[in-house]
């Protein structure tokens, strides 16, 4: 008797941790979003750094880009996690490609086609990289092409 309730604890500690998944799907994060309207600190950003394209990709990595009047340019990217189903954790890329050690977590809800997300960027101070400033970001985007 003992034998078959140890080979059963398992079994159902699996099928608890199954079927209490995210009931978030991750394909309503995958695809292009444009930004609608962005507050760093509170302040609303000016228009030229608004005009921005965020891609999150099916093997969890990202990539913003900004419009210029050269055309889109890549500004930031890397990977992404989601946790749950209202939390992302990024870790960027540096210029060089190498992953950063600094994890930003955000706050993220999705309605209809609208993405607002939001919570603190850390960036490392340029006088002194050991230091970080932390940013608050407020951010709406609309999808604009799916998957």
């Amino acid at each position: 008797m003992k034998l078959i309730f140890k080979n059963l604890i398992p079994i159902i500690i699996l099928l608890l941790v199954i079927s209490c998944g995210s009931t978030f799907s991750e394909n309503r994060l995958i695809g292009t979003w444009k930004m609608v309207s962005a507050k760093t600190d509170g302040v609303s950003s000016p228009q030229e750094l608004s005009d921005r394209r965020q891609v999150f990709s099916k093997d969890k990595t990202f990539a913003s880009q900004l419009n210029t009047p050269n055309g889109l340019v890549q500004i930031n990217g890397g990977i992404y996690v989601r946790p749950n189903d209202t939390t992302l954790i990024t870790y960027h890329r540096d210029l060089k490609g190498k992953l950063s050690t600094i994890a930003n977590t955000y706050f993220f809800r999705i309605k209809s086609d609208t993405l607002h997300l939001y919570g603190n960027y850390l960036s490392p101070i340029k006088e002194n990289p050991a230091l970080l400033m932390k940013v608050f970001i407020d951010e709406r985007w609309v999808r604009i092409k799916s998957k």
